[in-house]
């Protein structure tokens, strides 16, 4: 059922989606290993920390080609998810990087380097992409579907999240408010899981702010989702309760 890559990667056969060339483009979303719902963590974004933080732990990590971005921890172990049993996410909450699909946004910039426009690629070789099954993404004239308005939310949530990540996690590093996570599981039938390598936000740390530290959290707009990212934390526990009740079952 599950054993794909933590992070899914799209092919690169994009294209720019218009009501011309795409006037009859369906999008059929579905979910399984082939898509990328088996990682057991997401890139997050700040924008979405306070739907994120119902249900799945926030935690930093230093990725290659993105320095440090935050990570939704789905599962304990590599190629897991538990929240995903195989044909849905049941009610859990779908990262926005990933609830994408084969969609993602193309940013044109005016001589300055400021956004003039906003436009969406898509990879017509995705297989949940064709003529004859799934929503429409444009009506009978013309007109963005309803599916696609969703999509575009998506993509502006992804794009104003992209663009606050880097002063996000300097902030957070600037006033010392991130620590080692040191995540001991034992799973009871004498394994035990060991993860490594994320960051936290530590409560000791937030509550030694100052007044004009917890101000400058503020004013830059970074207060909720660090108090967001630092109770998401508890749901680690709700992970490993998972993770045994599904080890009983087995």
């Amino acid at each position: 059922m599950c054993g794909a890559e933590d992070f899914y990667e799209t092919s690169t056969n994009m294209a720019v989606l218009n009501n011309v060339d795409h006037a009859e483009l369906r999008y059929n979303p579905q979910f399984g290993s082939a898509f990328g719902d088996c990682a057991n963590r997401m890139p997050l974004l700040p924008t979405e920390f306070a739907e994120a933080q119902r249900d799945h732990p926030i935690l930093f990590a230093e990725q290659p080609d993105a320095g440090l971005i935050a990570v939704a921890l789905l599962g304990l172990e590599s190629g897991e998810n538990l929240h995903f049993d195989g044909r849905n996410w049941g009610d859990a909450y779908i990262p926005a990087l990933h609830r994408r699909g084969p969609f993602a946004l193309q940013v044109q910039k005016d001589a300055s380097g400021a956004a003039q426009d906003l436009l969406i690629d898509v990879d017509l070789n995705d297989a949940r992409l064709g003529n004859d099954e799934g929503f429409p993404l444009f009506k009978p004239h013309g007109g963005n579907s309803e599916m696609l308005d969703l999509i575009s939310s998506t993509l502006l949530t992804i794009f104003e999240g992209s663009e606050i990540t880097a002063p996000f996690t300097d902030m957070l590093n600037e006033l010392g408010l991130l620590v080692p996570a040191a995540i001991d599981v034992d799973l009871g039938d004498g394994r035990s899981i060991e993860i490594r390598d994320h960051m936290i936000i530590d409560a000791a740390a937030f509550q030694s702010l100052t007044a004009s530290q917890l101000k400058q959290l503020n004013d830059a707009g970074f207060l909720v989702p660090t108090v967001h990212a630092m109770a998401s934390v508890a749901n680690i526990q709700r992970l490993i309760d998972r993770k045994t009740r599904g080890a009983a079952g087995a």
